[in-house]
């Protein structure tokens, strides 16, 4: 009979190097997302003093939202309304145990996140004319947001007033 010359601690060991190797980059992926969310917040703290808001509203989960909208000239009530909308049907949706009745509460919930997704690209759009860019930089605030937040804040790009309609 054959043995392999690891035998069970050599499987064990091999184990806890796995683990050893994800937990690595668990953390990493966390010290990562720190990093972006620290210059998220710092660019948008800078967004917020050249729209002539105060910085630190940006540090108020929510409000900063209604106050990044409010910059866009934007409607923030009818982003929370569409997102409180979209979690109470999946909400309910995870509750019902008629299939029928979960199909059509999942479609709707799925329509108001589109209708979500639709405002959100809407709010980057009136950030960036406001800011006196075009559909390109709308681009990049919606894939590389952090990246064209920095930019805005931190750039020569001012502040223009409303420069979008409702």
């Amino acid at each position: 009979m054959l043995t392999s010359s690891f035998g069970s601690a050599g499987s064990a060991g091999a184990g806890l190097a796995i683990l050893g190797v994800l937990a690595g980059i668990g953390i990493a992926l966390m010290i990562g997302a720190l990093i972006i969310s620290v210059l998220t917040i710092i660019a948008t703290w800078k967004i917020f003093t050249k729209a002539g808001e105060a910085g630190w509203k940006s540090l108020i989960p929510i409000y900063n939202t209604y106050i990044l909208f409010k910059i866009a000239g934007r409607s923030f009530w009818r982003y929370f309304f569409i997102a409180l909308g979209m979690n109470i049907f999946r909400a309910i949706a995870e509750n019902v145990s008629s299939s029928a009745v979960v199909l059509i509460l999942s479609i709707v919930a799925f329509a108001l996140a589109i209708w979500l997704l639709v405002e959100t690209v809407k709010c980057c759009h009136g950030l960036s004319k406001n800011f006196g860019h075009g559909a390109g930089f709308t681009v990049g605030l919606i894939f590389l947001n952090t990246i064209f937040m920095l930019i805005l804040g931190f750039g020569s790009s001012q502040y223009q007033g409303i420069q979008t309609n409702e």
